[in-house]
């Protein structure tokens, strides 16, 4: 049949003739009322007779309707095939895959191993013991060696039960552990030092120039402030030296009619000529009166008319004059004209 279909026998092997040789060959050809497609089995590994190849087979029985054993078909599953077929693109340089009947541990000597496609590995001969290194990570102990990888069982028949597993040396396993540990800290490093950087570049590209020019602007504000001031008491003394000089040199009349003229202001005029006799501006006046611009114009010409002056230097003259001589300027008028501000 084999040679019907191109498919050559071992050269070696001779077990078709001699049943002698085939292991368990008695236990196989006893009847069984199994189903056929539940009576498939693996065999354990063995050494064929006369080479160094070992191999596994894959048997199912040959039985009439009647129960009658005819023999046995299959085929071999050698460590070579499995080991050439099976080898594992993969990074890791050490990888090994085991197949092995199914135990309280992993018997490596009954296994079929490969490795990977680049690399090489060397395959445990002796019993492995499975121990849970947490999630899903198996450590395989064994008397000499151990290993850290995953392991699962795979039910191949209703009686056979295989564990396959694959692994790496532990001490790759750790000097993973250390690589990934080591780049963690490395990143962890280059993520804090970027977070340093850009703390220093926004401190001073941005956050430093910001308080400078806040410091400044303060400075600016305090100089500024320091100027009104100082312009302030400079038109305070030039208000008294203007007095001075109206006592000397202004006209008698004129300061008579402008004190005859304060009874006849308004309130709100009252108001405004008492700001100007308190050295204010206009500014201040329409800020501390809630008025506006035209209407401080307008009272402004009332009380230009009634005080007798033509403009707001000789006001503030002859209130400098009255406030120098210790006089207090009469009460006003009880009523009040004039625009009101709009609300």
């Amino acid at each position: 049949m084999g040679k019907t279909h191109s498919v050559m026998p071992h050269r070696k092997w001779r077990m078709e003739f001699q049943t002698d040789q085939f292991p368990d060959y008695d236990r196989w050809m006893t009847p069984s009322s199994t189903p056929l497609y539940q009576a498939y089995t693996l065999t354990e590994r063995f050494s064929l007779p006369g080479t160094s190849e070992e191999v596994q087979l894959f048997l199912l029985p040959l039985r009439g309707r009647d129960g009658t054993m005819y023999g046995l078909c299959g085929f071999e599953i050698s460590q070579s095939f499995f080991k050439q077929n099976f080898a594992q693109p993969t990074g890791f340089d050490h990888l090994i895959c085991l197949l092995a009947p199914a135990d309280s541990g992993l018997n490596a000597s009954a296994a079929l191993s490969s490795g990977t496609t680049g690399g090489y590995f060397h395959a445990p001969r002796d019993i492995l013991v499975l121990r849970s290194m947490g999630g899903s990570l198996t450590q395989l102990i064994g008397s000499d060696s151990a290993y850290a990888g995953i392991s699962e069982l795979c039910r191949l028949s209703e009686n056979q039960s295989y564990r396959l597993a694959v692994c790496i040396p532990m001490t790759d396993y750790r000097r993973l552990i250390f690589s990934d540990n080591l780049q963690m800290l490395l990143i962890g490093l280059f993520i804090l030092f970027f977070v340093v950087f850009c703390c220093m570049y926004f401190h001073q590209h941005i956050l430093s120039p910001a308080f400078r020019q806040f410091e400044e602007d303060r400075r600016e504000s305090r100089r500024r402030m320091d100027e009104l001031q100082m312009e302030r008491q400079q038109m305070q003394t030039e208000l008294s030296r203007l007095a001075d000089v109206c006592r000397n040199e202004s006209v008698p009349d004129a300061f008579q009619t402008f004190l005859e003229g304060i009874p006849n202001l308004t309130k709100t005029e009252r108001r405004i000529f008492d700001g100007y006799v308190a050295g204010l501006r206009s500014r201040e006046i329409v800020e501390q009166l809630d008025i506006k611009d035209s209407t401080l114009r307008f009272h402004n010409k009332n009380i230009y008319e009634k005080l007798g002056v033509s403009s707001l230097k000789q006001l503030q003259q002859f209130a400098a004059i009255l406030n120098s001589g210790g006089n207090s300027a009469p009460d006003s008028a009880p009523d009040e004209s004039g625009p009101k501000k709009a609300r």
